[in-house]
């Protein structure tokens, strides 16, 4: 005589078994290009370009940055057969069809097209003329080299402060960063900005090295700190971001303390948490905090105008008084220990 419960149970095992999408713990369960999601299950990055965010597309079901739009193909200088005033051949006109060569009527003149520039507020880098991003990890207003402060108001970009540990906030990280007039970064940004121009590994290239960036393995167990924001002056890629391996892990837009990234100052498998492209998906990490992102701000400029690029913010000396606490542990390691009271 058959027992239907017993069939029933071994239908069901055997049902799970054979279902791809459930069951991971990390993205290696998993078929690339899927990755781990936080809910155990397989699942590709984006599907559409609108879960990639502003200024990316999804491509093979990953984010990449979008191209730029086609530009206008110059158009050759016309025969002039007088000499022209400068600026160049400023003529008279009404509209725009009374110059040639691809001027423009400005002010009853014509005249060359204006430049639009790009640029970013102070203490953040601009990305492939698409989004900008904090240089530092955020702080509070009133941090200093030696506390994270206490006023929560809005997120700052600074060099030489201690950075905000917000812990498992998402909702916290994305307020402090509309307070200061911007938003946490999407996972794209986030990630985009670690590869940096070279699309390396690492923060600040492919071969890990515990003496660029703040991690378990630079100060050692008997050591290891949370240090203030830009005191590694070589953990950062070509566009001056940095601290995005190591530190603290960071929160991305619409994520969880699962989802942050870029590795801290007190993990066990540093080599592969301050890896870009990992994300924690199965444990939430102890030590978190974030960045922000913003559009970046849209100027005209005369088209024979020198752009002047702005100076690097100073970055301190790393001393050594700040935070010690217990390492974050890797998955296989075990749950990650408690940060002592203060």
């Amino acid at each position: 005589m058959k027992t239907p419960g017993l069939l029933s149970i071994i239908s069901l095992l055997l049902c799970a078994s054979c279902n791809p999408d459930q069951y991971c713990y990390r993205d290696e369960d998993c078929e690339t290009p899927m990755i781990c999601r936080e809910d155990g299950s397989c699942g590709y990055i984006c599907t559409t370009d609108a879960q990639c965010g502003s200024g990316f597309e999804c491509r093979d079901h990953t984010c990449k940055i979008a191209p730029p739009q086609p530009q206008p193909q110059p158009q050759p200088e016309p025969e002039i057969p007088e000499p022209c005033d400068n600026p160049p051949c400023a003529t008279e006109c009404s509209d725009s069809s009374d110059c040639d060569g691809g001027r423009i009527c400005r002010n009853g003149k014509c005249a060359n097209p204006p430049v639009i520039v790009r640029s970013c507020p102070e203490n953040m880098s601009l990305i492939q003329d698409t989004y900008c991003i904090d240089r530092y990890e955020a702080s509070r207003p009133d941090a200093t080299e030696d506390s994270e402060g206490s006023d929560d108001s809005m997120a700052i970009s600074r060099a030489g402060v201690m950075p905000w540990l917000i812990g498992d906030r998402n909702d916290a990280a994305e307020s402090a960063c509309r307070a200061a007039g911007k938003r946490l970064c999407t996972p794209a940004e986030w990630e985009l900005s670690c590869h940096g121009i070279n699309d390396t590994v690492y923060g600040y290239g492919d071969d890990y090295d515990p003496q660029i960036c703040n991690g378990l393995d630079t100060y050692g167990y008997s050591g290891f700190h949370l240090m203030p924001t830009g005191s590694f002056p070589d953990c950062h890629n070509g566009w001056g971001v940095y601290d995005m391996s190591g530190n603290l892990w960071e929160h991305t837009a619409g994520g969880s303390g699962k989802t942050v990234r870029g590795g801290a100052f007190n993990c066990v498998d540093s080599p592969g948490n301050h890896k870009c492209a990992y994300i924690p998906q199965s444990w939430t990490p102890l030590s978190m905090g974030f960045r922000c992102c913003t559009e970046p701000q849209l100027t005209e400029t005369p088209a024979d105008a020198r752009v002047i690029p702005q100076p690097q913010t100073e970055r301190i000396v790393p001393h050594d008084k700040f935070f010690r606490g217990v390492p974050d542990d890797a998955p296989d390691r075990g749950v990650a220990g408690q940060r002592p009271a203060e």
